[in-house]
């Protein structure tokens, strides 16, 4: 439920990071670094940015996001996956 939390968080938070970077562009403001919305991304945000390059339109010609919130989010699916493994082979275990 925990990491459920936290994913839903990150996602949201990237989402709102994006937003608010293309709000800064077009109105010729100090900008979120691209560094910071790739680390978001690694922590767990990839979807979010996803979502938030196609809502607001942001950042959709840069091939670079593309290549960099896939891999973040083929990394977490990794991670989500073997942590599911590792749950149930776990509970399988102890029932057992």
């Amino acid at each position: 439920m925990i990491l459920l939390l936290y994913y839903v968080f990150i996602n949201l938070f990237l989402f709102a990071k994006m937003g608010v970077d293309k709000y800064k562009a077009v109105h010729h403001k100090w900008r979120i670094p691209e560094a910071s919305l790739y680390v978001t991304a690694f922590l767990g945000g990839a979807l979010g940015g996803f979502l938030g390059m196609f809502v607001f339109r942001h950042k959709i010609r840069k091939p670079k996001f593309y290549l960099m919130f896939t891999l973040a989010l083929l990394i977490h699916l990794f991670l989500i996956h073997n942590y599911i493994s590792l749950f149930a082979s776990v509970s399988l275990f102890v029932n057992h």
